[in-house]
């Protein structure tokens, strides 16, 4: 093909005509528009490549050729395999000079935005192509933004460049920090700054596409890139004042980017506070106002009283155990034990003051290693109920969860009415958890202490999968109905833990923590920046930190939640103050939502209602669908390893799992 030929037949289109590619396409023998086109490219790539070369090349400095060039670009890197190959060809050298070139510089941000809207996190196995792309683009983006700030065509693609770039090039699920060197060669912090400031100066004229890359972008960068945000108090303040936001959707992102920032890689989980022992203490040493508390509840119902007893009782069992060594009797008394109080278990060695007067020789010398000896004699009489709660009790304390798994979905087969195999179950944690702890509060005979965790349990998994359910964009209604239905659960059920669970539990504030966030969240506008309206809970919160100090622990427990909920107090006033007409502008929310909300403080869940795994779980592995040069739906399989899309994946026939895109089988 001359040169005269295609200059002719673009003579008379504009250099944004969307006709330009696929006649470039069709001059250089590639075609888009198919799988089949795809996968031809993949089969000679380099001939493909050379065409287009050698077009860039014949036709220099012609504006419509190169828009046209860099647009097939991004189209073809949409396949990740090509999108490598395109990469050590040097192919955004040409995408650079396109973006800065003052005529065609919206095609070379399209095309971007193509590459980088289509790219995913790399697998650890691969090297890490993103990044190096990031490397090579973000310098001239961040001058280019920074330089035509108010410019909304060039500000709206480079934070939505930015978005899709900092999530496929530096986003990883540990939640690590990025170090100082690669976060200065990012430029996250002047990214921030930008993006703030586009934020102020665009007010309620902020567009919806705009604002749906830059709100994601600055609550999930806190994850990686605490240190950015720290030094930045109005960036904190942006994601505390979503919180204010009549959107139910912005109000979960807020919640989860005060999650990423408060999130560390050696957090003390609530369970370590859980397992302490209580103290001891005197009547007379109680102070009034925990005393007060206790005996309004019930000091026969409160949990320092059944620890203590059943305390006393295992010591008892232990010292009987080490004169007659009776594993059967011992069992029996674990048993008993583990259905009245959480903190039962004897741990530590075992001490015998005077081994002379002892006859009993005991197989173990340690007392957590007595749990599966006394499972065994207890299955050996045929008390198999008994034998399954000691066995189940000493997984859940080594974290055996396989072994737990399977013993408890076989108790649960052979007799599901015992609640203790639930509560075994759910401590397992994950999305399961709220079936099981449904399950278990279902059952008749339910030890209180039981009870409290199921709840406590099924609250903390709905909270989580609620946040991160809504606070996505683009979610199927099911899957927003379905996260609905966990917001309600982790609400109600906190609620009914602080309300009815005894003052000194161990995980009262826990709870409190977790009710005043999600209170946050579901109520959105109806509270006040100081919270006056939950007032109420606010002060059970300073009762349980004064008997959590007192009967568990002196020192305040600093658990992730503690640290969202102190933050998001400390910054919501002037948050709310600071970013009110960013306030006002997400507030415009669809009428779909409103409807979902409606009901949300309206009853309790359904315990009938079914929680099914899988209408939780985003499928990343799905076939993913995208516009050709034409703008006509294209389909390619996703990789299974890294979510990647690309032609030449095929799917196993026995196993329909998409293979690997690094990995030949």
């Amino acid at each position: 093909m001359t040169r005269q030929s295609l200059t002719e037949e673009l003579a008379e289109l504009a250099w944004t005509d969307e006709k330009i590619p696929d006649i470039i396409c069709a001059h250089n023998g590639i075609d888009l528009s198919t799988r089949h086109g795809y996968k031809t490219l993949h089969k000679d790539f380099a001939t493909a490549l050379s065409r287009l070369d050698r077009c860039w090349d014949d036709h220099e400095g012609d504006h419509k050729v190169m828009a046209g060039i860099v647009f097939v670009y991004g189209t073809m890197a949409k396949d990740v395999l090509l999108r490598n190959q395109l990469h050590e060809s040097g192919f955004l050298s040409k995408i650079l000079l396109a973006v800065e070139h003052p005529v065609i510089q919206l095609a070379g941000l399209q095309a971007l935005h193509i590459v980088f809207h289509h790219t995913q996190p790399d697998d650890k196995s691969t090297e890490n192509v993103s990044a190096e792309m990031a490397e090579k683009v973000m310098d001239i983006l961040v001058s280019l933004l920074q330089d035509e700030l108010t410019d909304d065509f060039i500000g709206e693609f480079c934070i939505s460049i930015f978005s899709h770039l900092f999530e496929a090039a530096i986003s990883n699920s540990s939640g690590s920090n990025i170090s100082d060197e690669r976060m200065r060669y990012f430029h996250v912090s002047r990214i921030v700054n930008l993006a703030l400031e586009r934020i102020r100066i665009r007010g309620l004229e902020l567009h919806s596409d705009e604002l749906g890359h830059v709100l994601p972008m600055l609550t999930t960068l806190p994850f990686n890139a605490r240190k950015a945000y720290f030094q930045n108090h109005s960036a904190i303040n942006l994601i505390v004042a979503c919180l204010r936001s009549t959107s139910l959707r912005v109000r979960c992102q807020g919640m989860m980017g005060l999650y990423r920032l408060e999130w560390n890689d050696t957090e003390r989980y609530e369970n370590e506070s859980i397992r302490l022992l209580i103290k001891p203490v005197r009547k007379q040493d109680v102070p009034s106002v925990i005393k007060g508390a206790l005996s309004e509840y019930g000091l026969e119902r409160c949990e320092f009283l059944a620890t203590w007893t059943t305390f006393g009782a295992m010591s008892k069992a232990l010292i009987r155990c080490t004169k007659e060594g009776d594993l059967l009797r011992l069992g029996k008394d674990l048993a008993a034990g583990m259905l009245v109080a959480e903190s039962s278990v004897p741990t530590g060695k075992v001490y015998i003051e005077d081994p002379a007067s002892f006859d009993a020789d005991l197989p173990f010398d340690d007392w957590m290693e007595s749990l599966p000896l006394c499972a065994q004699a207890l299955r050996t009489h045929k008390k198999f109920d008994m034998a399954d709660i000691v066995e189940l009790k000493y997984f859940m304390m080594t974290e055996r969860w396989d072994d737990l798994s399977r013993l408890g979905q076989a108790a649960i087969a052979r007799k599901p009415e015992i609640a203790f195999f639930y509560y075994a179950m759910a401590s397992k944690g994950g999305y399961q958890a709220i079936k099981w702890a449904t399950l278990g509060l279902k059952c008749q005979r339910l030890p209180p202490f039981i009870r409290w965790i199921l709840l406590y349990e099924r609250a903390v998994q709905a909270m989580k999968s609620a946040f991160l359910t809504l606070s996505r964009e683009n979610v199927p209604k099911s899957r927003k109905e379905k996260g609905i239905t966990c917001l309600k659960c982790a609400y109600h059920d906190l609620k009914a833990f602080v309300d009815g669970a005894p003052p000194d539990c161990c995980r009262m504030l826990h709870a409190l923590n977790r009710l005043i966030l999600i209170s946050v969240v579901v109520k959105g506008q109806d509270l006040s920046p100081d919270l006056r309206e939950i007032s109420d809970i606010l002060h059970k919160h300073e009762l349980a930190e004064e008997i959590h100090k007192f009967f568990w622990e002196p020192d305040l427990p600093e658990t992730h939640m503690s640290r969202v909920r102190v933050r998001m107090m400390q910054k919501l006033p002037k948050a709310a103050k600071q970013w009110r007409t960013f306030i006002e502008r997400t507030s415009n929310m669809g009428s779909s939502e409103v409807e979902l909300e409606e009901e949300l403080l309206a009853c309790a869940i359904d315990e009938a209602e079914c929680f099914d795994e899988d209408d939780m779980t985003f499928d990343p592995f799905s076939s993913a669908m995208f516009a050709d040069t034409n703008d006509k739906s294209l389909k390619l399989h996703r990789c299974a390893n890294c979510s990647n899309s690309s032609a030449a994946l095929r799917k196993c026939s026995r196993c329909g799992i998409v293979r690997y895109c690094n990995e030949n089988w």
